[in-house]
């Protein structure tokens, strides 16, 4: 049987109380929880809009679709879920705060509740009960916070906020407290009758696939295009669907690593990934990528990149190109040595950025021909003595970056004349080199 064959999806309109009655499990490649306060805000007061009238009273109507989630089954029964992620945190928060909220009210869940929340299954191999979550988090980001707040071991108030996903899930739950505080006043009874409409009336297309690496595929479907995603979750995913799954872990930690270092220079994940494309290929220069084209750049320049063949390879490519960016953008070269040109530079102002795609192109040049603090060198050897020529470096690559960063401003960047022999470069490392000279 071919793969396409064997590549059947299954999918089910079901409700929160029907999604519940199976466990879920947020694999540990998957991108953290992002949900600000705002968006928590939209999903309660749209589901408020929906099921209550202007006297806040509780009124019968038609169902309210949340959207789709993307899943495939482990060896243990698990749907792992590849997509979706940030609606279903958001709604399992929704049935642990209002547990909480009713309990504080000297009131006793509903045992519905309680098996929404987490229930026993029968492991598979052995045949023995099993207590679980519905719901758990595997990336490391979310440092067991959805478990704390499940166990309510310790009060939620107390739990510290970690790391940037831990801040998030807690800035989610309390503002679903408030929610229940504002518009059914923490009324345990209020709160019960609203939990059965929102765990009935809401509905969720549940996409099944057969392997991890289908579901990929089926989420990359879903988010063409970067919708609700942006170019680098997308990429992201490409990278785990070119990757075996034994090198999950392995890639895994080397996306981490690349977030680490944009997080840890400012730099926005993006504009990072324009002045990557920029600096190490060939582009139309009549015109830039924008940042809603850079994921179909991608996919379409994929083997040029080295995607397709060697995944690994091109994420430890990503960190060592922004690694390099990092340290240009605290004025010192590519190996995080004081440069003092690149320290003139920055006084021009945060609007000159340009010569970072020049910098890129050239960081794997000798500190001799790529800015280093001593004086530069300007002696080169051409390619050709013909009027317009295409000065080359034999210690550094094609300056693809000096002629992407220059599309803006004309058509010729590399036109010389061969009687001005002073003009010449050598490479974009040179290039640089000379540029940081003059400042």
């Amino acid at each position: 049987m071919t793969d396409q064959a064997a590549f059947k999806i299954e999918s089910n309109d079901l409700s929160i109380a029907d999604i519940f009655k199976n466990f879920f499990s947020v694999p540990d490649f998957q991108r953290e929880y992002v949900w600000e306060r705002e968006h928590v805000e939209k999903l309660l007061e749209d589901v408020l809009d929906e099921f209550y009238d202007e006297e806040g009273r509780q009124v019968q109507g038609p169902e309210y679709f949340l959207g789709s989630i993307v899943t495939c089954r482990d060896e243990d029964g698990i749907f792992q879920l590849i997509d979706g992620q940030q609606r279903m945190t958001t709604i399992y928060l929704v049935l642990c705060a209002a547990r909480d909220a009713i309990k504080e009210a000297s009131d006793q869940p509903t045992r519905v509740l309680q098996a929404q929340i987490s229930d026993v299954y029968a492991d598979p191999r052995t045949g023995d009960d099993i207590e679980r979550h519905r719901l758990t988090l595997q990336y490391e980001d979310s440092d067991g916070i959805l478990e704390k707040v499940v166990t309510a071991e310790q009060a939620v108030a107390a739990l510290p906020e970690t790391t940037e996903s831990v801040r998030k899930i807690l800035s989610a739950y309390r503002t679903i407290r408030e929610f229940f505080r504002v518009n059914l006043q923490d009324d345990p009874a209020e709160i019960k009758r609203f939990l059965v409409a929102f765990t009935t009336r809401i509905k969720l297309i549940r996409i099944l696939t057969p392997t991890i690496t289908n579901a990929l595929k089926v989420f990359e479907t879903i988010n063409d295009r970067g919708v609700g995603l942006n170019a680098m979750d997308l990429l992201k995913n490409l990278l785990f669907m070119r990757t075996s799954h034994g090198d999950y872990p392995k890639l895994k930690d080397r996306w981490k690593s690349l977030i680490d270092v944009l997080d840890g220079c400012g730099e926005k994940p993006l504009r990072f990934l324009r002045y990557y494309i920029m600096s190490h290929h060939e582009i139309d220069y009549h015109r830039s990528v924008r940042e809603d084209e850079i994921y179909d750049w991608f996919v379409k320049n994929a083997d040029a990149c080295g995607i397709n063949d060697d995944p690994l390879g091109f994420a430890e490519t990503l960190i060592k190109c922004a690694q390099a960016h990092a340290n240009f953008l605290a004025s010192n070269d590519s190996q995080g040595n004081d440069n003092r040109y690149l320290r003139n530079l920055a006084l021009l102002g945060g609007a000159l950025r340009q010569h970072y795609i020049l910098l890129l192109a050239g960081r794997h040049l000798p500190p001799s021909c790529s800015g280093s603090s001593a004086p530069p060198s300007r002696t080169c050897s051409s390619a050709t003595s013909s009027p317009v020529s295409r000065p080359r470096c034999s210690s550094g690559p094609s300056p693809v970056g000096l002629r992407n960063c220059a599309s803006a401003r004309t058509r010729r960047p590399w036109t010389i004349s061969s009687t001005n022999t002073s003009s010449r470069t050598c490479g974009a490392g040179a290039t640089v080199s000379i540029l940081l000279s003059a400042n």
